[in-house]
């Protein structure tokens, strides 16, 4: 089998667009190779984290800024499903990352922060 490429993976699914607090979001990552080639075996080092909301609440209180790791399941089968969990409101940055085969180290895949 040919190396995974990170920059070739794709991501789908509503955890692209937001959601909603105490909802978990989900999205799909579909892993390729250097060639461009879907992969059809799992086995991948993928992390997701999501930072940010309101710091300033609409109440006039003030909340910091918080930072959740997303949970990653492994489909065996080139397929990821991420989900993350935000637990307060406002706009957050989600970063997802894959390994790199070749050098071990974290590379965003397309599009990653979202």
């Amino acid at each position: 089998p040919t190396l995974s490429y990170p920059p070739y993976f794709t991501s789908a699914g509503p955890g692209l667009r937001g959601g909603e607090v105490d909802t978990q979001i989900k999205l799909r990552l579909t892993g390729h190779d250097d060639f461009g080639n879907r992969k059809t075996q799992g086995g991948e080092v993928v992390g997701i984290t999501m930072s940010g909301g309101w710091n300033n609440a609409t109440d006039g209180s003030w909340r910091d800024s918080v930072t959740h790791v997303g949970s990653v399941t492994d489909l065996t089968n080139g397929l990821y499903d991420l989900s993350y969990l935000s637990t307060q409101a406002g706009a957050y940055v989600v970063d997802v990352v894959v390994a790199s085969p070749a050098s071990g180290l974290r590379v965003p895949i397309p599009g990653s922060p979202f």
